[in-house]
């Protein structure tokens, strides 16, 4: 590994276009690319990139979800650091879809209900989750999970609550609008489900006055992604997370 050429791993927000561009220096001694990997969509450099850092160790530092850099620690991983840098934020409440035909219209509706999610591991996933338990009595152990796609770091999820892997390329916009699935949650909504009057609406329709009390009862602004670097990097870089 070289201690000077470094690769960085992140997304293309309007925030990194800074690095992209080259106007942000990384300190003396060091020479920083930056890599435009995404999770959905694909990106300059490809797609998957929490894994491609979480579990392959690809990148010398990259933008990874906070729920599972926390399950591969707790699993024992320690060659990687999270520094206090998070890239994306999000709420939970404007991203909960919900199908016209559900007749879904409070979160205690979705007791027993089928709800399709990136997966189970994903920070807006947990993040959801929590707060339909916390904020609205919602135990996330009564509703039928449908997952997109494997978990990013292997766990066991134990036998009080029911998942089932969706097959590979499901439309589950096309599900939603049948009625054969109630409700969505994903941090990367697609398009389709973004256009008003085609039988899909968020759960919350005013998520901006939902939001703004979320943050004003708890006080914070929900951690998407942190940035990891490798350890070993620290011991020759001390002072990398400030430069």
């Amino acid at each position: 590994m070289s201690h000077t050429n470094l690769s960085v791993a992140v997304d293309l927000y309007d925030r990194h276009l800074p690095l992209f561009g080259g106007q942000v220096a990384p300190a003396d001694g060091l020479n920083l690319t930056f890599l435009e990997v995404g999770m959905a969509p694909p990106r300059r450099h490809g797609i998957n990139r929490h894994k491609r850092m979480l579990v392959d160790r690809e990148f010398d530092a990259a933008e990874v979800s906070l729920a599972s850099f926390l399950v591969a620690r707790d699993q024992g991983m320690d060659d990687l650091v999270a520094l206090p840098i998070f890239p994306r934020r999000l709420f939970s409440q404007n991203h909960i879809f919900v199908s016209d035909r559900s007749g879904i219209f409070d979160p205690n509706d979705l007791v027993g209900r089928k709800v399709a999610i990136w997966a189970f591991q994903v920070t807006m996933s947990v993040l959801a989750k929590g707060d339909l338990k916390r904020d609205y009595g919602v135990d996330w152990r009564d509703i039928h999970w449908l997952t997109q796609n494997p978990e990013e770091i292997r766990m066991d999820y134990g036998n009080d609550v029911r998942i089932e892997q969706l097959p590979i390329g499901y439309d589950v916009v096309a599900a939603l609008l049948e009625g054969e699935i109630d409700a969505y949650i994903n941090p990367h909504p697609p398009e389709a489900i973004m256009t008003p009057n085609q039988g899909i609406r968020r759960l919350f329709p005013e998520w901006r006055e939902t939001t703004g009390a979320y943050f004003r009862k708890h006080g914070y602004f929900p951690i998407m992604h942190v940035l990891a670097v490798k350890r070993e990097l620290l011991a020759y870089h001390p002072g990398l997370p400030t430069n």
